[in-house]
């Protein structure tokens, strides 16, 4: 392929070399690179003829479907900017977001155009469209404008759990360096299958030449997966490759173990977005026995970070589990250090000075990471960018906000986010161990160790919501489970259920579950 400077460009390549390879197949339609592309030039063309020019933001509240990447790709070949909203962005959250970025168009299911008859900021976005708008269109221009490198292509939002949240801005060259280190990572190959649950991931495909597998389910909350139904894909589709989360892996694995299957599983597994925990790596070993599986770490600002096959996890890092959250070693496109863990701005003048801080191995401290596809900058927000980010004369380093450390052999290590360290009799306490050794009890759903009122409290929810209680044994394990860790036994306080994270419903929102307790 001749050099490229952005994704568009890649497909159009893709389109060209092999024009009726499917593209991606969604429940209700079938797509070939061709027809897809064709489709992205029209599309571009309906909104170049409404006026829009380079530059301007369209907000796009679409889920996952072939015209959702349709609609994306027509957005980045007229220069312009995509702002995703999450299929889970709520009514309020949408106003927030129009507020604050200032759409010039707004491309939306029904639901959203309901949202903006309610909300007058929305309703004053000058040009609003379903998702068929612009489709049918015959008419299309070759043209695709080569906007500079640095330039926004796609602006994503992240959860924004304690607050509003921060507009990742992910320009071209972000991009195409995260296409480079996806495409090395995942190692998909050309013409195969793949069916990722996680909405970026089907930009690497298209510009693999990889075959998009839709996943049939809802992706507000991926725990409500019916795995009877992405079984029958797998089958129908002959899926080589799967990206998703923890809880959606979870669900997946209780299936297959379940109902005995060892047909149509796919070929590799991809697991990310929260942290993977002994258990669960577990039990997709012993429901997928001949599925390569690989965990990816890694953040909104940066992924992957590294990853870590789920053999050598389970033969490595389960010896380890009182220490932290084994993630493998870091990818080799970025650099990774482990700072002293604060509270406030890093300066520094240049990357030799940052580096004079970096902890020593096994010393936990706030990961920090810098690297071709490391989000630079967030959109209209120095305050963030100050706190989130150090620049360097040469470089943008990004604090991850991830608490970990190094191992002597340079294997990753996380402990839990660098905010929600505990100083206890004169030392820090994380809540990941606690969480990875407890959640290996059949009974516990959740756990975490937080502060409160002076008073050490281990937080626990069930699998069965109607228990209130620990029962003896189950306490007595505990006990000795923690013990490990600590050198006494937390107050324990039971919640029906923990808050998470809306994205990948399975990260612990810490705030939100102090806010809950006693």
């Amino acid at each position: 392929m001749n050099q490229v400077d952005n994704i568009v460009q890649i497909l159009e390549q893709r389109a060209k070399l092999h024009p009726e390879r499917p593209a991606i197949y969604s429940k209700k339609e079938t797509i070939s690179y061709a027809d897809f592309y064709a489709n992205v030039r029209t599309t571009a063309h309906f909104i170049q003829k409404k006026g829009l020019k380079p530059g301007d933001r369209i907000l796009v509240y679409v889920p996952m479907s072939i015209r959702l990447y349709e609609i994306l790709l027509a957005i980045f070949s007229n220069g312009m900017t995509a702002v995703f909203a999450d299929a889970w962005t709520t009514k309020n959250r949408l106003s927030e977001i129009t507020n604050f970025l200032e759409p010039k168009a707004f491309w939306g299911i029904p639901k959203a155009h309901i949202f903006r008859i309610l909300h007058k900021s929305i309703r004053k976005i000058p040009h609003h469209w379903f998702p068929g708008s612009g489709k049918s269109s015959t008419t299309f221009s070759d043209e695709i404008i080569h906007p500079n490198a640095n330039e926004p292509a796609l602006i994503t939002l992240t959860s924004g759990s304690t607050g509003f949240p921060k507009a990742a801005n992910r320009t071209h060259a972000f991009l195409l360096a995260q296409h480079a280190v996806l495409s090395e990572t995942l190692q998909l190959e050309e013409a195969s299958f793949d069916m990722p649950t996680l909405p970026i991931f089907v930009l690497n495909n298209l510009a693999t030449g990889v075959t998009t597998v839709l996943p049939d389910m809802d992706f507000i909350k991926a725990e409500n997966v019916n795995p009877a139904k992405i079984i029958a894909q797998w089958k129908t589709y002959k899926v080589d490759s799967v990206t998703g989360s923890p809880v959606f892996f979870d669900k997946m694995a209780d299936f297959v173990i379940e109902s005995k299957l060892s047909d149509y599983l796919p070929q590799k597994i991809f697991l990310g977005g929260a942290p993977v925990y002994p258990y669960l790596t577990k039990k997709l070993r012993l429901a997928f026995p001949k599925t390569e599986i690989q965990i990816v770490y890694g953040s909104t600002e940066s992924e992957p970070i590294s990853e870590v096959s789920v053999d050598e996890f389970l033969e490595y890092g389960n010896q380890h589990q009182t220490k932290g959250l084994f993630t493998g070693k870091p990818v080799k496109q970025i650099e990774t250090i482990i700072l002293p863990i604060t509270s406030g701005e890093i300066e520094s003048e240049t990357d030799e000075e940052l580096r004079k801080s970096v902890l020593k191995k096994g010393e936990i401290g706030e990961i920090v990471v810098k690297g071709p596809h490391v989000l630079p900058s967030y959109v209209n927000q120095p305050k963030e960018e100050k706190l989130n980010k150090i620049k360097t004369a040469t470089s943008v380093w990004h604090r991850t906000g991830d608490a970990g450390f190094f191992d002597e052999e340079g294997r990753l290590f996380l402990t839990g986010r660098a905010t929600s360290a505990i100083e206890w009799k004169g030392k820090l306490l994380f809540s990941f161990p606690i969480e990875m050794i407890l959640s290996e009890l059949p009974e516990i759903k959740h756990a975490a160790l937080l502060k409160k009122n002076s008073e050490l409290k281990l937080v626990i929810s069930f699998k069965d919501t109607s228990t209130k209680k620990l029962s003896e044994s189950t306490r007595k394990k505990v006990e000795e489970l923690v013990l490990n860790y600590l050198s006494e036994i937390p107050k324990v306080q039971i919640v029906q259920s923990f808050p998470l994270d809306p994205r990948h419903n399975s990260k612990i929102d810490y705030v939100a579950l102090g806010k809950m307790i006693k």
